[in-house]
């Protein structure tokens, strides 16, 4: 690219404009120029010196700013109209790299557009307060994260299935960021460990979720967002990871009895595997083979 660049290099009026990782560049020239002799000679930092006229290093996104990027995302699909989506850009605009964009501030200089932007904030800040300590200022990772969450919303209507947008958000962090977090989340085996998580109850040894309390961004998950612990959560991971959900999908074709007896096994209590036993013979062999095969995945 850049030799063929310099065939032009002389040519009056023109210029040039590239948007790439200098380190990767670098990387390139070495590569290519590698028997250039010379002692303690950086190659790719003398090319580059000698071709690049005014470099220019764009910041690394403060959290504040990843807050504002979100957001604008958001706010430009909820927003229709370009002319309405450019006055929360004139606010945006104003802001300092530090400054988040609020509730505040769109009451205040917009107001006509608060009541439809309300929704959109409050979920930006949720992602934005988990997602920015964990992609070091990349506004790409956020554009592909609300690609992703997007898409899934669009799947799951197309299957005649409601996902709510802040679940599946929430949700959606733990798998990105915290992937084992998320399978034990999720798993229903632990639908009442996790109950008892959320509510800030004492944990004992046998609950899962005691190695993650103390943990600093399980506890911002848990902060912000939706709270979980009386949604179903199967429908969301049926459009996740696909390990994590073959149980569970295998598992809605059961018949009402197979269904409750599979749910009576995973309590666990000596009990309930007692009336799980009584209605064994009662099942179809390929519901027994589906109940199995649900419990194995459940305790991967």
């Amino acid at each position: 690219m850049f030799e063929a660049m310099r065939l032009f290099l002389f040519v009056e009026g023109m210029s040039f404009v590239i948007g790439a990782d200098e380190r990767l560049i670098q990387y390139s020239i070495k590569s290519k120029y590698k028997e250039v002799p010379g002692n303690n000679l950086d190659i790719g930092k003398e090319y580059l010196e000698k071709v690049i006229q005014y470099p220019l290093c764009i910041p690394q996104l403060t959290q504040a700013e990843v807050n504002q990027y979100i957001a604008c995302l958001l706010l430009k699909q909820t927003l229709a109209d370009d002319e309405k989506f450019k006055k929360i850009l004139n606010i945006v605009y104003t802001l300092a790299p530090n400054q988040e964009l609020s509730m505040e501030l769109i009451n205040n200089q917009a107001p006509d557009l608060a009541e439809t932007c309300k929704n959109d904030m409050a979920l930006a800040r949720q992602i934005s307060s988990v997602l920015a300590p964990s992609i070091n200022g990349n506004p790409r990772q956020c554009k592909r994260f609300l690609n992703t969450l997007y898409m899934r919303i669009k799947l799951s209507k197309a299957r005649s299935v409601t996902l709510d947008r802040n679940i599946l958000a929430k949700l959606m962090l733990a798998e990105y960021f915290n992937p084992e977090f998320f399978k034990a989340v999720t798993k229903p085996v632990n639908r009442e460990f996790f109950k008892a998580f959320e509510k800030g109850e004492e944990l004992n040894d046998e609950n899962p979720f005691a190695v993650w309390k103390e943990k600093d961004w399980v506890q911002r998950w848990m902060q912000n967002g939706t709270r979980l612990e009386d949604e179903k959560l199967d429908k969301y991971v049926y459009f996740a990871d696909v390990k994590n959900r073959y149980g569970q999908s295998n598992l809605d074709l059961l018949s009402p009895t197979a269904r409750q007896c599979y749910e009576l096994l995973i309590d666990g209590t000596e009990m309930n595997r007692g009336n799980a036993l009584k209605l064994v013979d009662r099942l179809a062999p390929g519901e027994s083979y589906y109940c199995i095969r649900g419990l194995c995945s459940d305790r991967e």
